[in-house]
């Protein structure tokens, strides 16, 4: 205990007010890497919270975790920690929030599309800011330092302990007012755009985020033509995702056989045309009606680079920015789909930053949140 950082100790104590069980030693670690998001994006909560309401959005994505995690106030911690009758009474009610929450179609969606860290911080970011709010603790509950991300860290925490050892009136007081204003935060939940939701999920994220990446998250659910732009994806998306890689076909000699054609080299010639007489043979040589194998082609083409540039002037407001911006969205990760190099950037009166995809994933929150504060130039 005395190698562990004091930080840690005193963040998962307040797990013994925790609502949400979960048997993977990796979801601490998870919601440890939630809070630190949290905390960047100017929200500070007790980790109790952000560790039960990231595991329900996004159960199911860490391995080992089950799909109904058990919700309910976890009686073994509380008799552990020596917690009150009316603390108990309090966790009772967090829990039953809880259970209510996991039950919401947000949380049902969310956990079946996989969403990523960052994605999942800025929803608790979100959901979590009104309840903040109506904190009274609010005031002295910032806290500089970030969680550690070592399992061995904090697998070495022992939270009973921790709760008793440490302050423990800001988190009773946050267990409090969420209890209290429970409707809020159920709202808050159902609020979330399940559209926006989606496309973020499906379009996936950079591994290498930065927090700039977060911070345009947080901007695309608070945007109501960021919705536009996605509602106007989902209508194009589906074509795009049936996009496959035709085989092609060729004469030559080698590889095997994919199909039967009108042309051909004569070594590829169905024998059983061999089998007409000599007058029926060359009239339908004569009018390309004999049947050839045609052999397996394996392309090696080159990849080409496309460059999307999209108008972020003065004039791209309403239906022009929701056409524009869906319609490159959805038109880069149709290229991604088809191996393809894409570049993008916005331009008004000059050339925005350039961005480059990655693989597969697309900088969708900067391209659904960007909005430009420069003129447009006539010249």
């Amino acid at each position: 205990m005395s190698q562990t950082p004091g930080i840690a100790t005193y963040e998962l104590g307040t797990l013994v007010l925790s609502g949400v069980a979960a048997t993977n030693p990796m979801a601490v670690v998870r919601a440890a890497a939630w809070q630190n998001k949290v905390r960047r994006l100017g929200l500070h909560v007790p980790f109790f919270v952000v560790h039960d309401l990231g595991l329900l959005l996004a159960r199911g994505a860490e391995q080992g975790l089950q799909a109904e995690m058990p919700v309910g106030a976890r009686e073994d911690l509380l008799a552990a920690a020596e917690v009150d009758p009316p603390t108990r009474e309090l966790c009772r009610h967090y829990a039953a929030c809880l259970a209510e929450i996991a039950r919401s179609e947000v949380v049902q969606h969310a956990a079946a599309w996989r969403l990523g860290d960052d994605l999942v911080a800025v929803m608790l970011a979100k959901v979590l800011r009104g309840v903040a709010a109506r904190w009274p603790h609010r005031a002295s509950a910032a806290v500089r330092e970030e969680l550690p991300h070592d399992s061995r860290v904090l697998s070495a925490v022992d939270v009973p302990a921790a709760w008793a050892m440490h302050d423990r009136q800001g988190a009773l007081s946050f267990l409090r007012t969420t209890v209290e204003h429970r409707l809020h935060l159920v709202t808050s939940i159902e609020l979330i755009d399940l559209d926006t939701l989606k496309v973020l999920g499906l379009l996936g994220a950079d591994a290498q985020s930065s927090f700039m990446d977060v911070a345009d998250l947080l901007a695309v659910f608070g945007s109501n033509d960021a919705n536009d732009v996605v509602n106007f994806s989902l209508d194009l998306l589906p074509s795009v995702l049936e996009t496959k890689r035709a085989s092609g076909v060729q004469t030559f000699s080698v590889d095997g056989y994919a199909s039967v054609e009108r042309t051909g080299h004569i070594d590829q010639l169905i024998l059983s045309e061999m089998a007409f007489d000599d007058e029926v043979f060359w009239q339908k040589f004569a009018e390309n009606e004999l049947l050839y194998y045609g052999r397996d082609k394996h392309r090696e083409e080159q990849k080409r680079l496309h460059y999307v540039v999209v108008d972020a002037s003065a004039s791209m407001r309403g239906a022009r920015t929701v056409f524009a911006r869906g319609l490159a969205l959805t038109l880069m990760k149709k290229l991604t789909l088809l191996g393809e190099r894409v570049q993008f950037r916005f331009f008004d009166s000059r050339l925005h930053e350039l961005m480059k995809v990655q693989g597969e994933a697309l900088q969708a929150p900067y391209l659904l949140s960007f909005r430009s504060e420069r003129g447009r130039n006539a010249t």
